[in-house]
């Protein structure tokens, strides 16, 4: 059986076509920070049909440097996101710096230091993106280790960011005042009830003080005589000795004061006093 070179090199083109397309859909380009063709770049990675991803070492012809600037660009309805897989800084000389422009210039977005945690992902709705790596002094690129994935934000308009930010804003605003209120109305609770179980109000005050009183009032010793048979009894406004006393009854004045004392009776005393005369005695003498 003869073999047709012909179509054996055609099979050839398209297995290696194949293989290029599952290499290039399943494997995303590095970009190094100790690569010194790309810290010196000067055009932005474009990101419309790649995903980058930034490592802290690994680049060919390795270098230091103290200042790293690299730059990421979104299609035009898109922004960028920035997703941390890695993420560990144990240098506080080292810092990450991130600006949502296409240079680092002005005030950076976001500061990643050392006492940061990991981020978990970044979105912006601007277009471009710069992350510097900038260093106190040379550390031999020792002290830090991050894994960075950049991609465009295909679900993430810019509309459709600001809706969501003015929706949080709303959400957030509304919670810290309906926070407020419920503490507000908490606390008021709390001074009426106080107010309300502490000191007694003053009617209080005046109904103990006048029961005090009555209990230390002298009580008769002898029960109330039956008024009943007085003539000024049916009428609770007259008084026996009153002038004003309007009644069937004629009034009754008081009994003359005595400006001395009554005789004595003295005719059995007299007599008590009078000696007492013996009887005679007679005797008959013959």
């Amino acid at each position: 059986m003869e073999l047709d070179v012909s179509q054996l090199f055609d099979k050839l083109i398209i297995l290696v076509w194949v293989q290029s397309l599952l290499v290039y859909a399943v494997t995303s380009d590095d970009v190094y920070f100790d690569s010194f063709g790309h810290c010196q770049r000067t055009q932005p990675f474009d990101l419309t049909n790649d995903e980058y991803i930034l490592r802290h070492v690994g680049g060919e012809f390795v270098h230091e440097t103290l200042i790293c600037d690299i730059t990421f660009k979104s299609p035009a309805t898109h922004g960028v996101c920035l997703v941390f897989e890695e993420f560990q800084i144990q240098d506080c000389s080292m810092r990450i710096q991130i600006y949502a422009a296409s240079s680092s210039t002005g005030s950076p977005w976001r500061i990643l230091g050392c006492t940061d945690s990991k981020p978990g992902h970044l979105c912006t709705t601007n277009r471009y993106i710069t992350v510097r790596v900038i260093k106190d002094a040379l550390n031999y690129n020792k002290g830090y280790a991050f894994e960075i994935h950049a991609r465009k934000s295909n679900n993430i308009t810019e509309r459709g960011v600001l809706f969501v930010s003015i929706g949080v804003f709303v959400v957030v605003i509304f919670g810290a005042v309906l926070l407020t209120a419920i503490l507000a109305i908490f606390i008021i609770y709390c001074c009426c009830c106080k107010r309300r179980t502490g000191s007694p109000t003053k009617s209080e005050e005046t109904v103990n003080k006048m029961t005090l009183e009555n209990l230390h009032q002298v009580q008769p010793s002898a029960p109330p005589g039956d008024t009943e048979d007085q003539p000024w009894a049916s009428n609770s406004g007259c008084h026996p000795y009153s002038q004003t006393c309007y009644s069937s009854y004629p009034v009754q004045y008081p009994p003359p004061l005595y400006m001395s004392p009554p005789p004595y009776q003295l005719d059995g005393f007299t007599k008590a006093l009078e000696p007492i005369s013996e009887p005679e005695q007679t005797s008959d003498s013959k």
